[in-house]
């Protein structure tokens, strides 16, 4: 009896010796997994910074290029001041794509600020910067009374319904 007690006992620690390497050999795995994943996550963040800077300012050049033409020479043929207009939207959009990339790469590095949001507010907030930039005969705002809960993260969000509400102004048609 005490042979085959002392056997299963050897037997389940011999059990459990191995176990515990081959738990120990996978923690190991996940921690290191866990330090490249952070160091390439740190590296992206820097790469994104770099990258935003690199070309915010070219466009900030071209951008102040064309104020400078129109400075300079206030009475432009109409091709001219549609080409300026033109580049000056396309580095708008350029430079709203830039940060739209870095705003969504950001949230998506850091997983966002989740929290409880009235979305009322934000739409509301939203009008006073598209009634700046479309006029005030553009829009009209239709809102509940009381708040609309929704979970997320605020500059996020105010994005997103920035980014919906100025696509809308800019391509339908002026009396709609």
């Amino acid at each position: 009896f005490l042979e085959v007690t002392l056997t299963n006992t050897l037997f389940f620690y011999g059990i459990l010796i191995i176990v515990g390497s081959y738990l120990s050999s996978d923690l190991q795995k996940q921690a290191e997994s866990l330090a490249a994943e952070r160091r390439l996550k740190a590296e992206l963040r820097q790469f994104l910074h770099i990258l935003g800077h690199e070309l915010r300012t070219p466009l900030a050049v071209i951008g102040r290029a064309v104020e400078m033409i129109e400075t300079l020479q206030p009475d432009q043929p109409q091709a001219v001041a549609n080409r300026l207009e033109t580049v000056r939207a396309t580095v708008t959009r350029v430079d709203a794509l830039i940060q739209n990339l870095l705003t969504a790469e950001r949230a998506g590095l850091e997983g966002g600020q989740n929290q409880t949001l009235d979305l009322t507010g934000i739409i509301s907030n939203t009008m006073v910067t598209l009634v700046e930039k479309h006029g005030p005969d553009r829009m009209r705002l239709h809102c509940a009374e009381q708040p609309i809960p929704v979970s997320g993260d605020r500059e996020m969000l105010s994005t997103a319904v920035i980014n919906i509400l100025d696509n809308a102004l800019k391509y339908s048609p002026p009396e709609a």
